[in-house]
């Protein structure tokens, strides 16, 4: 259990040096290499998130991919977490915790919505 606790703390510092901007989405996937979970691609195509709805469990890697011709976020309903502008060809990661929210949409396209499911 003290193990679990300690990684989801480095996890939750990875994260914060993202969203703060001092880390880049190549070195969180350097930083997290030793990381045990699953990474995961979302690719935003076709104005849309694909796949919409994505099972993961906690630690897992999410990465938001842009393959549109237009710039798109990841963005969490909340604001907890924010992708800021994807160009084509963009791509942003993020590690799942327990205080990660679950719905996220694009800020530019309010109406492309996606969710992540935690698993048990």
């Amino acid at each position: 259990m003290w193990l679990s606790l300690t990684r989801r703390a480095a996890l939750v510092c990875v994260a914060h040096l993202v969203f703060s901007g001092q880390l880049s989405a190549t070195e969180v996937a350097q930083d997290t290499a030793a990381n045990t979970g699953t990474n995961h691609r979302v690719y935003i195509e076709d104005m849309q998130f694909s796949p919409a709805k994505l099972q993961v469990r906690f630690g897992d890697t999410i990465t938001w991919i842009n393959n549109d011709f237009i710039p798109h976020t990841a963005t969490a309903v909340d604001k907890s977490w924010n992708s800021k502008n994807l160009a084509k060809g963009e791509e942003f990661s993020l590690i799942v915790s327990d205080n990660t929210v679950l719905d996220y949409y694009c800020f530019y396209h309010p109406n492309m919505i996606a969710k992540i499911e935690i698993l048990n």
